[in-house]
């Protein structure tokens, strides 16, 4: 049957390439299928008969299929003959409409075509036997689509009985691969909604399906939007971040999926930076935290039949990273469709364990989850096929497994495998392996998995083996960004970095510090590179304020587990890297030792679970110490720096994990502080690192270090260090700058890594004069230089320097430098020539492809150098270069410079060193992309890249060697040919319309062709240009900003005349229409409006021009109306010769009155005293926002202190002000009056008046009205008339709040606290009229009666030893009456002002809380507590005088005195005949001691004092005398602590009580027994006697129960 593609497009909003899903074919299918398109042109049909309609569909093997079409009305059309499906894998097509010149691309799309052998169907029952492959797929609609549905049901279902059929017959029958297909979602729209990330964002319109994105840009994904934006001088992301802003955004796409049952829909991404949430058709199905990992979202449920939306919102709030990151989508996403109804094969894991003994012996074990998706029980035999690099077939071996319906099963089948093809370092070479399970007789096939075989293994004495054969892991440190294509990872752009790096000898890769794509991955294990694989940089512990450290600890394992089993087949991958230098550069503090080793062990038992077979390792900067435990960890220990010290870790295996840090600038010779660039000598490092030939030659000469990864192999983007500031915007540490360009030191790692002859030269030979040091890089022999044909010396390898150079010293003069290198028989085998630059003359372009294939998203990189006449690179020019592409698009420019900062996806850069780069994409359809770069003054440079069914790289012509001692001249002399001029430039007209010719007129001379600028910018060229008089005609199509320049530059072949003077050309468009957004409008005085006028055409040089009539009523300014008074006017808006009017009408402004609301209000009664900080802060900001005029009504009721001093703003009522000068704000505060008490004043914005005289001891009240202009207040003098004050100055914002009680200076510390107590205190936004306050201030006003009242409880249940907390609340809630406690009887709970009830003895009382006319009660029933045990001697103890055998029991008995703790205490004690009584040397003799030494002496204490041996005792600066004369008498006590006071009752009289007159202070000693503590915490005072027992309890006895246990009754 014939499938129909059918689309409707318009031309005034262009899509991008549609994902169609897959075509599947059956051998042998001719069906013609259709692809349509409907064509509008802003909603109305296009006519098409008249163009030439056309298609071309690039297929997976690289041919391009040709097809002509035919247009009917508006609707274009081809037919895809076989041909355009013969071939499996992705089909791309574009359809055009051509007419003339003009040619229009219509609609791109994009199939993936799936074929196999035999798939031909009998026409019955019938089989005679073998296998019949079967192929469907009936994902073949797209909303839209001009498809049969009957047809498609038919259709299938005589498939489906012609399976039954088969299978019936004992047939097995392939239902096709478990992968259906994986579309590529490639062509996404995408919205900056703001490049700051705001964290209150949180809309999710955009993720619903119908949504209109149609103003959205497209982009192509892997897609990075910071690239794009201008560097930012103030960005958050800071030079860290390369001065790119993140921020918030985007990304929605359509595509379309017939659902089936039986199908898995699977959304992949292989990373996203950083914050991602994806959402298909508007359901949120998935949240990402990490930049780096790969996820794949399951959206079966969420799929639908037809079209879907699939919408993604990522963030990067920044600081989010220490280099730069990228943001976006930048690595590539697909659909992926899954069969999901029989066995699904999951987690291929492919393992070798025989070959680390035995490299002939490739036994393989092949491991997988089986999942069973049948519905039941089912039997499986699975077979694994493996094939070798050629695709052969090399092995098979069978499993099998019985698997529960649903249930997962680990499976794995073992192939034998002799000899096999080993991986290797430049030798890639891949296996697959295959995996098919039958159940019954249907075949699933897995999808193909890539594997390699090679042995790896690290040895702690002699470093690293690869294969058996002892390596240096010659290695660089790479982050993920392109340079100027920033993040989005491009697979040609990572195989020329990667091609690059081991043309240099590099044979090994750290990935920094971050999971790369897989497309990283997959170049190197294909190129034989190997890999160490960063999972991160830092843990649980931030490196930057908003990076995956505030993730780390729930989201570590998605990130290890996503990119282990991703990667754990490639066979590059040769450890697991677990972190970077995980204790520096945090932002939150260091990790404790503990804490480190258990987030280390954490992560490393992960990766182990995961894959046991690779070691892990970690770059630690700091070996040693602490970090011990964490190189005791991982099997491999990487050290950053410290040139792989011999003595750490003798264990286990080293190596440099990060090395060298050495900085430099390509083709700088002398640091140039201006320009923030660094020289090419090596001879500049960070100062924890070192220069480069030092860390080469450290780890060469290491017997145990595995190898060395520099820091870095290419610069990139942010962490320019050490300039560390703007407009230093990338790294110097890379032996390769950010363009792809080798810098000097590039040679000496190829000289010492590389055993190709090489040699080369630095620096350049273009100077002034002087002695020069030259240096030579070589892997030679013996090398010589040469200067004009003179030999300068030959040198042997022993006398390469310390910096692996050979070193000379020229003087300088131009010409001709030749350095030859000799091979040990003296055979010249490497040659290197620096020839003496002219002035800059031309560019020339190079490419490093001469055809690309457009079916592949190849970037083509186009070198510019600005040459001499001679074609000799100038080394220090820095034009600025334009670039222009034709049949391809820019996608970023670059110089290689650190502090650059023109934009990276720009057109325009200028060269640095001589270099420039620009990395251009061919458009698909076009022949040949041509290149053109421009640099005034120079002439140009061109290159074409010609579109293949391959992409071919570009290759240099065979070198030749010169003779050194004739080398060939340059002539650097100047030409002295004339000029070329243009002495006269007249034009008709300066004043045009738009598509108005204007001649203008040139007289030039000596001139081939003439450059003409338009604003400033070549625009176009005019050539065959003859000497004389001649015209040029060109008319404009654009206003721009209503004047255009044009001005006219001769040239003759390279050589460039003076440009002439700029002719301004004003141009017009007159209005032909105008109308406003209103035709009338209504106002009140004062009120406002806008009018928005709408000129036609929109591009119209007319400006609009406003009038009103009459001018009284309103007045208008840019369509911005103010009412004036009452009236009618009209609004006139005039552009040009036509206009449009707005009639007004004007009313009296309606007065609302004002309703001032309550802002605060003290909740109680409170005394301030001058020397305790008090102060209340009311937390309203007065005047933070002063742009509407706030208006303020304060009213309190206060009384000040009797004692009040008369200094200068001693104390301070309120307080609201800067204390900055003109001091603008709000503050009552005093103000001296002479001998007299002080005057309260009021002090608002600049205007200070007194509000009462002698305030002292005074209750008043007080209101004050701040009205902007003016203030009021009452009384004043005693008066009690309000009387307005003028405000001296404007309101200002002053962000300080209201302060009750106090002052806050400039510096925010507190002061001139106030004295006195504030009865209570109202602050409204709005006034009180002034009669409003009279009436408040003589209290027949503004009080708010109280109509209920309820309380938090209404029945209590507490022990003696407890309090509770009542609260009230009433109704209204503005109410002014305050609630009053009351409680009876008395005696059984006391009830304080703020309803905290406090219970002191057994019994019952009821509590009343009344407000006005209104009450509530509770019921409280009291039960007296049991005291408890705290402590009890153990046994008799004799303490004996001069002899410390105190006992510390431990117990902080005051240590918290906010509930009054009660205590009792119980004792039975003798007195000794040793107690020392003299109190005046201090001599007492102290039985009980928990007291602060320093008065007043907070605490307890029992001791014998005076002269008379009296047991006494203390208690916070009370005394209790307990007994007289106890010497060497028996004393049975009891003693009771009970909140207020305390009492005693003893064997030896009646009891006796006191108050506790100051409990008030904590005290952090504990109770001794037996001597004193002084402050100092030395003992003494010691006790003489015996203490029969010893008891305290927390909880009062009462005298009654203290009595029975004196009397032994207890």
């Amino acid at each position: 049957m014939q499938w129909t593609f059918e689309e409707r497009i318009d031309l005034q909003h262009p899509t991008g390439a549609r994902n169609w899903p897959d075509l599947m074919m059956v051998q042998g299918d001719s069906r013609a299928h259709e692809w349509r398109v409907s064509v509008y042109d802003g909603g109305a049909a296009v006519d098409l008969p008249a163009y030439e309609i056309s298609a071309s569909f690039d297929r997976a093997d690289g041919k391009t299929i040709p097809v002509l079409g035919t247009a009917a009305g508006n609707v274009a059309s081809v037919v895809l003959p076989q041909s355009v499906y013969a071939v499996s894998g992705a089909l791309r097509g574009v359809l055009q409409a051509k007419q003339g010149a003009q040619v229009i691309t219509l609609a791109s799309g994009r199939w993936f075509v799936r074929r196999g052998a035999g798939y031909d169907l009998p026409q019955d029952g019938s089989s005679g036997g073998g296998t019949v492959a079967i192929e469907v797929d009936a994902t073949l609609t797209k909303a839209g689509w001009a498809a049969d549905a009957k047809a498609v049901g038919g259709y299938i279902a005589k498939l489906e009985r012609r399976i039954a059929t088969l299978e019936a017959g004992g047939i097995t029958v392939t239902t096709a691969d478990q992968l259906v297909s994986a579309v590529p979602l490639d062509s996404w729209k995408f919205n900056l909604i703001s490049a700051t990330a705001n964290t209150a964002y949180s809309s999710t319109a955009e993720a619903a399906a119908g949504f209109d994105d149609a103003s959205w840009r497209t982009v192509s994904v892997p897609h990075d939007w910071s690239i794009a934006l201008d560097f930012n001088a103030s960005s958050p992301a800071t030079y860290e971040g390369g001065y790119l802003d993140g921020g918030d955004a985007w990304y929605r796409t359509t595509v379309s999926v017939n659902k089936q049952n039986g199908r898995r829909y699977v959304l992949c991404f292989d990373g996203v930076y950083m914050e991602s949430t994806v959402y298909v058709n508007g359901q949120q199905v998935h949240k990402n935290y990490y930049g780096y990992n790969p996820f794949a979202v399951d959206a079966t449920e969420q799929m639908v039949s037809g079209v879907n939306t699939i919408a993604m919102f990522v963030r990067n709030e920044q600081p989010s990273s220490r280099w730069y990151s990228g943001s976006g989508m930048i690595r590539p996403v697909e659909l992926v469709t899954l069969l999901d109804d029989q066995i699904r094969m999951e987690n291929i894991r492919v393992t070798t364990p025989k070959l680390d003994s035995d490299l002939t012996n490739g036994e393989t074990v092949v491991a997988f989850d089986a999942v069973n998706r049948t519905g039941a029980e089912a039997s499986a035999t699975f077979t694994v096929d493996l094939y070798d690099p050629d695709g052969a077939k090399v092995g098979t071996a069978d499993a099998s497994a019985v698997i529960a319906a649903g249930e997962t099963q680990n499976v794995s089948a073992t192939v034998t495998l002799a000899n096999p093809t080993l991986w290797a370092i430049g030798a890639g070479k891949l296996y697959e392996a295959q995996i098919s399970a039958k159940v019954g007789n249907r075949v699933q096939r897995s999808k193909r998995v890539t594997y390699g075989y090679r042995s790896i293994r690290f040895d702690k004495d002699t470093g690293f083996y690869l294969n058996g054969v002892h390596t240096k892991l010659k290695g660089v440190c790479v982050h993920h960004d392109g340079g100027c294509i920033g993040a989005a990872e491009n697979r040609s752009a990572i195989e020329r970095q990667v091609d690059i790096l081991t043309n240099m000898g590099c044979n090994a890769i750290r990935l920094t510090h971050n999971p790369f794509g897989a497309a990283y991955l997959d170049v190197c294990q294909r190129k034989g590179v190997l890999l160490v694989e960063e999972l991160f940089d830092g843990w649980t512990k931030s490196k930057k304020q908003k990076d995956f450290g505030r993730y780390f600890t729930d989201h570590y394992s998605e990130v290890v587990t996503s990119t282990i089993r991703r990667d754990w087949n490639n066979p590059a991958v040769i450890m697991w890297s677990l972190g970077n230098e995980v204790r520096t550069n945090l932002t939150l503090g260091d990790y404790s030792s503990s804490e480190i080793v258990n987030v280390c062990t954490m992560v490393n038992s992960a990766v182990k679970a995961l894959d046991a077979t690779r070691p892990t390792t970690m770059g630690n900067n700091a070996p040693g110490g602490n970090l011990s435990a964490l190189m005791a960890i991982v099997d491999v220990v990487g050290i950053n720096y410290n040139n792989n010290n011999q003595t750490y870790q003798t264990d286990r295996p080293i190596y440099g994990s990060e090395t060298t840090s050495a900085l430099s600038s390509r083709g700088v010779y002398a640091t140039d502080s201006a320009n923030m660039a660094y020289p090419s000598y090596d001879n500049k490092a960070v100062s924890w690192g070192n220069t480069a030939a030092e860390t080469v030659n450290s780890d060469l000469g290491s017997a145990r270090s595995g190898g060395h990864f520099v820091w870095t192999g290419f610069d990139y983007l942010g962490e320019p260090t050490e300039w560390n500031k703007y407009p230093a915007k990338s790294s110097y540490f890379g032996i390769v700058d950010t363009c792809g360009f080798p810098k000097d030191i590039y040679f000496m790692y190829q000289s010492m890594w590389d055993s190709r002859p090489m040699i080369h030269i630095l620096p350049h030979w273009t100077h002034e004069s002087g002695n020069i040091d030259v240096w030579l890089y070589s892997n030679c022999a013996s090398v010589e230089l040469f200067l004009n044909g003179t030999s300068l010396g030959k040198k042997a390898l022993s006398q390469r320097g310390t910096k692996n150079q050979y070193a000379y010293t020229v003087a300088y003069a131009a010409g001709t430098l030749v350095a030859n290198g000799y091979d040990a028989s003296g055979n010249l085998i490497a040659q290197d020539i620096q020839y003496t630059a002219g002035t800059p003359a031309k560019l020339a372009l190079s490419s490093d492809k001469t055809a690309v294939n457009t079916a592949s998203d190849d970037l083509v990189y186009i070198t510019c150098d600005v040459l001499d006449k001679n074609g000799t690179r100038c080394p220090t020019a820095d034009n600025s270069v334009t670039f222009t592409v034709t049949g391809g698009s820019i996608v970023g420019t670059d110089n290689g410079h650190g502090a650059n900062v023109e934009k990276l996806s720009g057109s325009t850069h200028a060269a640095f060193s001589g270099k420039c780069l620009c990395v251009v994409k061919h458009d698909g359809t076009s022949g040949v992309m041509k290149i053109t770069a421009t640099a005034s003054g120079l002439t140009t440079g061109t290159i074409s890249v010609t579109k293949g069914e391959t992409t071919i790289a570009a290759t240099a012509p065979a070198a030749s060697f010169v003779d050194a001692t004739n080398p060939p001249r340059r002539d650097t002399s100047e030409p002295t040919e004339p000029a070329p001029t243009i002495s006269a430039i007249s034009a008709d007209k300066t004043t045009a319309a738009l598509n108005e010719e204007i001649t203008f007129t040139l007289t030039v001379a000596n001139t081939t062709s003439i450059r003409v600028y338009i604003d400033g910018s070549v625009n176009r060229y005019i050539y065959d240009v003859t000497d004389g008089t001649m015209t040029y005609k060109l008319s404009f199509t654009d206003a721009g900003s209503g004047t255009r320049t044009v001005a006219f530059e001769p040239c003759r072949g390279d050589v460039v005349g003076a440009k002439t003077a700029e002719t301004v050309i004003k141009l017009t468009n007159p209005a032909t229409a105008v109308t406003l957004s209103a035709e009338s409008l209504n106002l009140e005085v004062g009120g406002t409006a806008k009018l928005t006028a709408t000129v036609t055409p929109t591009d119209s040089t007319d400006t609009v021009v406003w009038s009103v009539s009459p001018a009284d009523i309103v007045s208008v300014s840019r369509g911005n109306v103010t009412a004036l008074a009452v009236g009618n006017a009209t609004i006139t808006a005039t552009a040009g010769s036509v206009s449009a009017t707005c009639a007004v009408t004007v009313t009296a402004k309606t007065v609302v009155p004002d309703t001032p609301t309550l802002l605060y209000e003290l909740p109680q009664e409170t005394t301030f005293t001058n020397d305790t900080d008090g102060i209340i802060d009311t937390g309203i900001k007065l005047f933070e926002d002063v742009s509407s005029n706030p208006k303020y009504t304060i009213l309190f009721d206060m009384t000040t202190a009797a004692d009040i001093e008369n200094v200068s703003d001693k104390y301070c009522l309120l307080h609201c002000m800067n204390e900055i000068s003109p001091y603008p704000g709000f503050a009552v505060q005093t103000a001296p009056s002479g001998g007299n008490a002080p005057k309260l004043r009021c002090i608002v914005f600049g205007s200070d008046s007194s509000i009462v005289w002698k305030p002292n001891g005074k209750r008043m009240r007080i209101a004050v009205r701040i009205d902007g202009s003016t203030f009021s207040f009452a009384p004043k003098d005693g008066d009690m008339s309000m009387t307005d004050i003028n405000i001296a100055s404007a309101y200002c914002n002053v962000p300080q709040s209201l302060l009750i009680g106090g002052y806050q200076d400039a510096s925010g510390n507190h002061g001139r606290f106030w004295k006195g107590t504030m009865h209570n205190f109202r602050l409204y936004r709005g006034l009180w009229t002034k009669a409003q306050c009279q009436g408040w201030l003589d209290g027949t006003y503004g009080e708010v009666a109280a109509t209920n009242i309820t309380l938090s409880s209404t029945s209590l249940t507490m022990t003696t030893e407890e309090s509770a907390q009542l609260t009230a609340t009433i109704t209204p809630s503005g109410a002014t009456q305050k609630v009053t406690w009351s409680v009876s009887p008395s005696g059984i709970v006391s009830v304080s002002d703020t309803g905290k009830v406090t219970a002191s003895a057994a019994g019952n009382a009821t509590i009343t809380a009344t407000v006005g006319s209104v009450s509530a009660t509770c019921a409280v029933v009291v039960t007296k507590a049991v005291p408890t045990v705290l402590y009890e001697l153990p046994q008799e103890t004799v303490f004996t005088a001069g002899t410390d055998s105190i006992i510390d029991t431990g117990l902080k008995l005051f240590e918290d005195i906010s509930t009054k703790p009660k205590y009792t205490f119980l004792f039975d004690v003798t007195g000794g005949q040793n107690m020392a009584t003299n109190d005046s040397i201090g001599e007492t003799c102290v039985l009980a001691h928990c007291m602060e030494e320093s008065k007043p002496w907070p605490g307890f204490v029992l001791h014998v004092a005076g002269g008379y041996y009296v047991m006494q005792a203390n208690m916070y600066g009370s005394s209790l005398e307990m007994t007289a004369n106890m010497k060497g008498k028996k004393l049975r006590c009891a003693l009771v602590i009970d909140g207020a006071n305390w009492y005693y009752y003893s064997s030896a009289g009646s009891a006796t009580s006191a108050a506790i007159s100051n409990y008030t202070t904590a005290v952090a000693k504990s109770l001794l027994i037996g001597g004193y503590q002084n402050s100092d915490g030395t003992h003494g005072r010691f006790f003489d006697g015996t203490l029969h027992s010893f008891k305290v309890l927390r909880g009062a006895y009462m005298m009654a129960e203290c009595q029975a246990w004196v009397n032994n009754e207890e």
